[in-house]
């Protein structure tokens, strides 16, 4: 959420992100409203995004749906 207000936010997602990949972990970042966050969050290694950018709030059965039919499921995989 406050990835846009100064230096001290980006470092410590990007070593939070550092830790898990080191660690063989999986990576999800929500609430990710603009490209320019995104295209960070890729940067930093973050696999899985998701927020407004790509998405607004659905209703689990259009999930379903969505999951169904092969349309864009709300969330983007780097």
């Amino acid at each position: 959420r406050r990835l846009d207000e100064g230096e001290e936010s980006r470092i410590i997602l990007r070593e939070m992100s550092q830790m898990a990949i080191e660690l063989g972990t999986e990576t999800i970042c929500d609430r990710v409203e603009t490209k320019e966050q995104a295209d960070f969050l890729m940067d930093i290694g973050v696999t899985k995004l998701q927020g407004y950018y790509f998405s607004r709030p659905v209703p689990y059965e259009e999930v379903l749906e969505r999951y169904r039919n092969g349309t864009h499921p709300g969330y983007e995989e780097v």
